[in-house]
Formats: structure tokens, C-alpha cells, sequence
């Protein structure tokens, strides 16, 4: 008889544990979502820092041989590039890359 009072209660204490630890489960899954899972930001342009180590001045002024660079016309269409590059005649697209820091990837251009 004393069996028979026990096990319910126990069973009742199980189902407990799991349902809390299903939700648990579920709050950290929120919480990573929320402050660790951002998609990539787009639509921001912008002129990088020199690399450390490397200062603005001294610098020198070398001839330039022809080089290969992309059809601009295209490359605005393309990457939706910012005025800055694409209304200026002396800047051209020389080099392009997709950078994979997140899911979505960033795309980026050397000019």
C-alpha cells in the first residue's frame, strides 16, 4: 500500500523536473537569440582606419603602371555603392571580396 502512495508523487516530481528544464532549455535558446544572434547590418559605407603600425606620413608618391579594374557602371548597380565612389571619376573599383563574419556575409570593394 505504501508503494502505491509514493510512485505518483514521484511521477509528479519528474514531470516537474522536465518541464522546467524544458523551459530552461528554451529561455537560454531566447536569450542567445536575443543577444548573440544579430543578421548582418547593410547598407553602411564606410573609409577604414590605417592598419596599426602603419602611419599616414611618411609617404611617398610612386608611378602607377595600368592596372585592371571592374566596370564601374556595374559594380555601383551591383553592390549598391555609395556616392562617394560612384560620382567621383578619379575613384575605381580595383578589388572586391564577401567577407563571412555572420550568416549573411558583408561584401566589401577596394577603391
Amino acid at each position: 500500500m505504501m508503494n502505491n502512495f509514493v510512485f505518483p508523487v514521484a511521477g509528479q516530481r519528474n514531470r516537474m523536473y522536465v518541464l522546467t528544464g524544458v523551459l530552461a532549455i528554451a529561455g537560454l535558446l531566447f536569450v542567445y537569440n536575443l543577444f548573440f544572434h544579430h543578421a548582418p547590418t547593410t547598407g553602411i559605407y564606410s573609409t577604414p582606419p590605417p592598419a596599426k603600425g602603419m602611419p599616414l606620413k611618411p609617404s611617398i608618391t610612386v608611378a602607377v603602371k595600368a592596372i585592371q579594374v571592374y566596370d564601374k557602371k556595374h559594380a555601383v548597380k551591383a553592390m549598391h555603392l555609395p556616392p562617394e565612389v560612384a560620382d567621383d571619376p578619379t575613384k575605381e573599383i580595383v578589388a572586391t571580396g564577401l567577407l563571412k563574419p555572420s550568416e549573411g556575409g558583408y561584401t566589401v570593394a577596394a577603391v
